[in-house]
């Protein structure tokens, strides 16, 4: 395959790894990224047949400028990943605060015909009313339950376990690197779905599924509505509108992808996928949503969730086998939802790392340090999957612990250094001389 890939793309990307006489390897690729800063000196050719990347490779030593040039590239995909991060975040708090003032829209018209402080209705408003809409489960149930209400707290302390549970593996688990990524994924997903949720909601106001629920009073400031808005996400208060697209269902459903399409073990897959169809069940029971806002919340939770992925493994593997994407509108979608992630810079990154591991190339102590480094936090140190650099991580790993040790190790190390330095300079003495 790596052959055939070769014969095909060698008049359009030129290796990077060029011997002084001329000769080009065999792995054939075009990134400006690559090629070090300086003069390389390559004393030796080290052949290595590797499947990892559906290329086959041809590595040769580089000197200490090429090194210096991979320093160059991590510590620049680093602050890149950790800069995504953060706008990511700034992106999905703003979201949120678009959908919470769709919600207080929604809210707002709800209170006008439900509050009892709310101010006599307009003769042409009074044709609307805002009763319960007829949901076949929840009145199934209602008759079996004589009427008595279930607590949405069990499934807010589910969503909490599951979250905090695949948290820890997505995050504390994971390399630093790709548990930004992971990070960076799920705020892009959830963006996405919050904002068309706030949309549908805007558009038509759908009762709440609550008995008698009751939201801010329309005599209250913008202020205190939109507060009240604001702490109805962290189940404060009661929001009765927000009932298209469970937000909920679309965020356990999100999380629950993000483990089980990134995780080995099956049976744990089986735990949290049937933890989150009680979530679900659980939705409907309180009466929290109607049945259709699950099913929408599932929907859109997969569908974005599913082509996200498939958007950024395209890229991906697109550039392990040194191919460029077509100028069509899909690819250039792809090529922008990959650049929140960094996706052809970890790639490039990832195979200059296993270069230079793989190398023999002299190395002193302060570089090792930062090789050691960006081996941990990049998952080379890990053995990391080449497709686990678009996919996400699959694996579990102490690399953080790891990373933590080390470098607590380092600087006990280079105190203990400057002590022993001080201790080894003579004493000095200060003791007057008597001039006779």
């Amino acid at each position: 395959m790596a052959d055939n890939l070769t014969n095909t793309v060698q008049d359009d990307y030129k290796s990077p790894w060029v011997r002084a006489s001329g000769r080009k390897s065999t792995y054939k690729h075009t990134f400006s990224s690559w090629e070090s800063t300086g003069h390389v000196d390559f004393q030796q050719t080290l052949s290595q047949a590797s499947n990892k990347g559906d290329v086959t490779i041809n590595l040769e030593n580089a000197d200490e400028s090429y090194v210096e040039s991979v320093f160059k590239e991590s510590k620049y995909v680093a602050l890149g990943m950790l800069r995504n991060l953060l706008l990511t975040a700034v992106v999905f708090i703003a979201v949120l605060l678009f959908q919470a003032l769709c919600m207080w829209s929604s809210d707002s018209i709800y209170a006008m015909y439900t509050h009892p402080d709310a101010p006599p209705l307009q003769p042409e408003m009074k044709e609307w009313n805002m009763s319960r809409l007829y949901d076949h489960i929840q009145v199934l149930f209602n008759g079996l339950n004589k009427g008595e209400r279930i607590s949405i707290r069990y499934a807010d302390a589910l969503i909490a376990i599951m979250f905090i549970v695949i948290g820890t593996k997505a995050i504390f688990l994971s390399p630093l690197i790709p548990a930004c990524q992971m990070l960076i994924r799920y705020m892009v997903v959830m963006s996405q779905i919050y904002f068309i949720r706030a949309l549908f909601i805007a558009a038509s106001v759908v009762p709440a599924s609550i008995p008698n629920c009751t939201t801010f009073s329309p005599n209250d400031s913008f202020a205190k509505q939109y507060l009240h808005v604001l702490l109805g996400y962290f189940s404060v208060v009661d929001t009765c509108t927000d009932m298209i697209i469970s937000g909920h269902t679309a965020g356990s459903i999100s999380i629950m992808l993000m483990f089980v399409l990134h995780n080995r073990q099956w049976y744990l897959n089986t735990i949290i996928m049937i933890v989150a169809g009680i979530i679900c069940f659980l939705l409907i029971l309180t009466r929290a949503h109607y049945t259709i806002d699950i099913m929408f919340g599932m929907l859109f939770a997969l569908q974005i969730y599913s082509q996200h992925l498939r958007m950024v493994s395209r890229v991906g593997r697109c550039t392990f086998k040194g191919l460029q994407l077509g100028n069509s509108v899909f690819s250039s979608i792809c090529k922008l939802v990959s650049k929140v992630e960094m996706v052809e810079e970890r790639v490039n990154l990832f195979i200059r790392l296993q270069h230079l591991r793989d190398a023999h190339i002299n190395k002193d102590a302060t570089q090792m340090q930062k090789l050691d480094f960006y081996y941990n936090i990049y998952g080379i140190e890990d053995e990391m999957q080449p497709r686990c650099v678009y996919k996400g991580y699959d694996e579990w790993s102490l690399a953080n612990a790891r990373l933590i040790k080390r470098l607590v190790l380092q600087k006990t190390g280079s105190r203990e250094q400057r002590h022993n330095l001080d201790s080894e300079q003579p004493a000095l003495d200060d003791t007057p001389v008597t001039q006779s």
